[in-house]
Parts: structure tokens; sequence; C-alpha cells
């Protein structure tokens, strides 16, 4: 920087012109109306985006190693998102052609299900002269109601859907293919004398973004495995189909999989007359994916890879962001929770001690560092 843009720099607001100042405020207002419409604009994407960024940064070390080997930036983004989008979107299909095979079968069977399900009640304890058939086999013909009539409600949102796939696709390919850039872009028009945090806060967001993602990963394919197994074990039907829903559900810690093996446990009290298994299904479910998996496996597995936040912090990060934003909160919590260490950090410690402290552990959010990931 030069002398006569660092005294530009000082200038105080008092020395500035009326000219300037009427300026300067006209192009903050014109920033505030423009940022505020474009937000409003994209509110709805917002989410889309946001996970097109996640995806395309977490998978840009796949990007770079195929890009060595075919040399074309463009391609080799395009065939690392099929790598990701394919197989998810076959495991969908086949969910959705599973599914509904079944609820073509409960709305067929209605009657004799809802029988089975009355004589089942019957055998609880003060509940054995209890007749709910109709209720029941009402409660199941809406079910099967609903669960046919799926393919409408795809279609009333079909252009939303095209929409925000869009915006996630080309967002992630936008990463894979211009990460670079974007970063000597951020990095140009960052003073120098904010250097030191900007680095620091680069270091934080990449460490917890990757602990997140990662933890997240680990921890909803050991949920479907545990619910594949469970399903094969005790034979209970579509157990592909069910643990894809575990998978998918279990993006939100506390509650999600119990979706998957309340009703699992029911079906093998009520048509398999198996009251051991349902019980199994529910302890080790609850035990196991609830409390151990999400609670427990996710923030250790997340604070320890992120090497930013610590167990307590990143827990906290977790649950809080899904909460508040939903599926997109498992990295944006993390996210928001990493920046304020970095800010905390920057502010409550001397600048000379801060190169110390990085490699301490002693700080009330976690360990100081972040070590580069790839």
């Amino acid at each position: 920087m030069t002398d006569s843009s660092r005294k530009e720099n000082n200038r105080r607001i008092s020395d500035l012109s009326v000219r300037d100042a009427r300026r300067a405020a006209l192009t903050v207002t014109l920033f505030v109306i423009v940022l505020s419409m474009f937000l409003f604009m994209i509110h709805e994407m917002l989410v889309a985006g946001i996970l097109g960024v996640v995806i395309g940064a977490y998978f840009r070390p796949v990007q770079v190693w195929i890009a060595k080997r075919i040399k074309i930036q463009s391609v080799s983004a395009i065939l690392t998102l099929c790598l990701g989008v394919v197989p998810g979107i076959a495991l969908l299909v086949y969910g959705y052609t599973e599914t509904r095979e079944a609820a073509e079968y409960l709305a067929d069977h209605t009657s004799e299900l809802a029988v089975q399900v009355n004589n089942a009640l019957g055998r609880v304890p003060f509940m054995e002269k209890l007749d709910a058939t109709k209720v029941i086999e009402k409660s199941l013909s809406d079910f099967a109601d609903l669960a046919t009539k799926v393919p409408e409600g795809i279609e009333e949102m079909a252009a939303r859907f095209a929409v925000a796939t869009s915006i996630f696709l080309f967002t992630a390919f936008y990463i894979l293919t211009k990460a670079e850039s974007i970063v000597a872009y951020i990095r140009e028009r960052v003073p120098p004398r904010y250097g030191p945090f900007a680095e620091r806060l680069e270091a934080h967001i990449q460490g917890v973004l990757y602990g997140a993602v990662y933890g997240m990963l680990i921890t909803q394919t050991m949920k479907a495995l545990l619910v594949l197994g469970l399903n094969f074990l005790f034979g209970v039907p579509l157990p592909v189909v069910l643990a894809l829903i575990a998978f998918i559900i279990g993006f939100f810690p506390v509650v999600g999989a119990w979706t998957v093996y309340v009703p699992t446990a029911g079906y093998l009290l009520i048509f398999q007359n198996s009251p051991w298994e349902a019980s199994a299904m529910l302890v080790l479910g609850f035990g196991v994916s609830t409390v151990l998996l999400s609670m427990v496996v996710r923030p250790k597995l997340a604070a320890h890879e992120s090497k930013v936040l610590n167990f307590y912090w990143m827990f906290v990060a977790l649950v809080s962001g899904v909460y508040t934003f939903g599926v997109a909160g498992v990295v944006i919590g993390p996210i928001v929770v990493g920046v304020l260490k970095a800010l905390f950090d920057t502010i409550t410690v001397d600048p000379d001690r801060l190169a110390a402290q990085d490699n301490e552990k002693g700080t009330v959010f976690g360990k100081g560092k972040a070590e580069e990931k790839p």
C-alpha cells in the first residue's frame, strides 16, 4: 500500500466534503437496497446454494485428482458430480419404486391389515375388548391414498425442485472449477491489517467444515447399516429402502432415526407377533442410533477431525444448527461457532501471544489451530 492510499484510508469523516458525503451515503443506501433484493430473490434457494458450496468444497480433492489425469477442468468437475449425484438418484428411484409397491399393497389389503392391527391391540392389557377396526382401517386407507398420490405431489413441486437442483449443481460446479480464483478474489479484497484474522478465519471454517461433513457421513452410514442389519435379521420387508430412509433422516440429531425403527418395531409386534424382536429393535435403535451415534459419536468425530472445536462446542453447533437452519445447519452451525471462536481469539488474545496459543488446547472453545485438510 502506497503512502497516498494509506493517507486516503486514514481520512476522518469530518474531512469529507458535502459532495463526498452524499456520494458515500448514496452508495451505501443503494448497496443495502440491492443486497436486500438479492437476498429476497434467492432466499428460497439459499439452502440449495449452501449445500452446493459444501459439496463442491468437500469433493474438491477428488476433482483435482481427476483433473490431473484428463487435463480438462469442466469435464473433471462433471465426472466428480456424477460420482456423488448419480448413485444418490439411483437409490431414490429404487426407494420410490419399492415404497410405491408397498403403498399399493396396503391399499388393496386395508381391511385385512386393520383386523390384524386390532387383534394385536387386543393382546395389550386392559384393551382386550377394544374394537377399533373401522378407525384403523380408515387410518390405513388415508395413509395408502397419501402414499399412492406421491406423483401428484412431485408434479406440483417439480418447478421448485428443478430450480433448487439447478442452483445446487451449478454452485457445486462453480466451486469445483473456480475454487482457486474465488479464494484469490476474496484474499485480494481483505486489507493487510486484517490479514492474520482472515487467515485464522479461513483455517477455522475449513476445519469445522471438514469435521462436520466427515462426522455426518460416517455416522449416517453406520445408522443405515444398523437398520439394514436388523431388518435382515428380523425379516422386515423393504430392508434396503428403510436403510436408505435412515441414512437421509440421519441428518437430524436427537430425532429422525426413530421414524424408522419405531414403526418397524410395531410391524414386528403386530404382524409377526415377535415382542422380543420388537423390543430389541427399539432398544438398539434408541440406544445405538439416537443416543450413541447422534449424540456422542458424531460430535466426537467432527471435533476430532476439525481440530478447532472441542466435543461440547461441536455438539452445541450441530444440534442448534440443525434445529435452526434445517439440514444445511449440519455445516452452518459449526461454521458459525468456528467464526465466533476466531473472533473471540482475535479480540481477547494479544497478537504476540496468538501464535503460541495456536499450539495449546486451553481456549474455552477447544483446540487452537485448525490443521489444513485436503
